[in-house]
């Protein structure tokens, strides 16, 4: 596991593209577990609406635009905030996201009903989270919804964190490049 610094960069990158940004840390509160002692995805997406109500009472916040981020297990709570999965329990949430990028995401459901866009960014080469899982996964949508789902070929985990041995500058200023793109469509004014 990564320290909370491996963030930084991300976030600042986030800020200078316009967004406020809020990082959600759900893996380092006490509270009780559910799922193979340790805090379930669908808890993390809980807590990620309870972020998105936060930053929605801001007053430079716009509130009907506000989108989620997930790396790795984060990202497959990304994915579950942004789903309407009749096989876990029901969030308690005032507003959906508008849109969903995840990168590197443990993509352990077999479907998934998406309510926002979604993009997953991830690589080939992944042996801690397979790309096999997210090519797998069915996903059923609105056909207003958008859905992609990018893979790049000979790319490890955690390809966008410059101090990690898998880091690649290429794939990750592409993942940065595209996730970008992808929250400006539906983000942005």
């Amino acid at each position: 596991i990564f320290p909370p610094s491996c963030y930084g960069p991300k976030l600042r990158h986030f800020v200078e593209s316009g967004y406020a940004s809020l990082l959600i840390d759900s893996t380092s509160a006490e509270r009780p577990t559910r799922w193979m002692g340790k805090y379930a995805s669908e808890d993390q997406a809980q807590d990620a609406h309870k972020g998105r109500t936060f930053l929605a009472k801001l007053p430079y916040v716009m509130s009907d635009r506000i989108g989620v981020v997930g790396w790795s297990r984060g990202g497959a709570a990304a994915i579950e905030a942004v789903s309407n999965n009749k096989m876990t329990f029901q969030m308690e949430k005032e507003a959906p996201f508008q849109a969903a990028v995840t990168l590197y995401p443990i993509c352990w459901k077999m479907t998934t009903g998406l309510e926002a866009p979604l993009l997953i960014l991830i690589g080939e080469a992944d042996s801690m989270t397979p790309a096999v899982a997210c090519k797998r996964m069915t996903v059923s949508k609105r056909n207003d919804v958008e859905y992609q789902i990018v893979t790049y070929p000979d790319i490890e985990h955690v390809f966008d964190f410059q101090r990690s041995s898998s880091y690649d500058e290429q794939a990750a200023l592409d993942a940065y490049v595209r996730s970008d793109d992808f929250f400006a469509k539906y983000l942005k004014e």
